[in-house]
């Protein structure tokens, strides 16, 4: 908000014309929108595993992060994110075959979890600021 204090503002204010008054004032807001809250752009998946908890996706960006930076960190990060990934799901699959106490059910949640019917569902989205 300090930009927007520091802005002279008497040109706007002499203009007698009310819409070039408004189209100036729009012209300045996005101006300091575009510098203080750029576009970001991220990938959203939709279709994300139950079993991957807020703590495997930190991990997943901090591997991602050290790419580039230092193979042998990202090599211990890989081995475990795969070691997270692995018990979760893990976790994940036991309680949901151990929530059904008949046969009918097992099955029924069994064939939900195996079936590949689904496909990938990611997107890029434009966030603003």
């Amino acid at each position: 908000m300090c930009a927007l204090a520091k802005e002279d503002w008497s040109s706007l204010l002499k203009d007698s014309n009310v819409h070039s008054q408004v189209e100036k004032l729009h012209k300045t807001i996005n101006n300091y929108q575009d510098v203080y809250c750029p576009n970001k752009t991220c990938k959203v998946r939709h279709d994300q595993p139950k079993w991957i908890t807020p703590a495997i996706l930190e991990l997943m960006r901090a591997r991602e992060a050290a790419y580039k930076e230092n193979s042998a960190e990202h090599k211990k990060l890989q081995a475990e994110v795969q070691s997270m990934k692995r018990s979760s799901k893990r976790k994940f699959l036991s309680s949901q075959l151990n929530k059904n106490q008949n046969t009918k059910g097992w099955w029924k949640t069994v064939k939900a979890l195996t079936s590949n019917q689904t496909t990938p569902n990611e997107g890029t989205v434009v966030i603003d600021g």
